[in-house]
């Protein structure tokens, strides 16, 4: 068995996310997205701070992570009309799957960055003023 393309892998990992994220665009503007508007942290607060602030609601959660999971679940489908073993050798529900954790990853990595922001008091969507904030934060 040949080994993944991993240029070819990089590239549908970055069509998936490119899918999932317009998917995800295209519901934060709906009115159906505002019921789960929502703060994650419900208004809670760490050192007198919030812990992540207003715009992170879970209305990004609960499309990112299945939408991802579908993008993916295409890829496992593109896999089985590709002839040559151009992706991973795994089942089409393992692709799903594969595709929903990594939606729930993405989305998760972002927190650490807003909890940082915040504590830094820095407003919700803004970048730090201080040029090492804003590289710590850009890491």
């Amino acid at each position: 068995m040949a080994s993944p393309n991993p240029w070819f892998c990089a590239i549908c990992l970055m069509a998936a996310f490119v899918f999932s994220g317009a998917l995800q665009a295209a519901w934060l503007y709906s009115k159906a997205a505002r019921r789960f508007g929502t703060p994650i942290d419900g208004g809670r607060l760490f050192r007198g701070q919030r812990t992540f602030g207003d715009n992170k609601t879970w209305r990004g959660f609960v499309v990112m992570v299945p939408a991802t999971g579908f993008a993916f679940l295409l890829l496992g489908v593109l896999r089985r009309q590709e002839p040559s073993e151009t992706l991973w050798p795994i089942t089409l529900w393992q692709y799903g799957l594969l595709g929903c954790w990594s939606g729930l990853g993405f989305m998760v990595a972002e927190l650490p960055n807003s909890f940082l922001k915040r504590q830094l008091k820095v407003a919700p969507g803004q970048t730090p003023t201080q040029p090492w904030a804003r590289r710590l934060c850009f890491f």
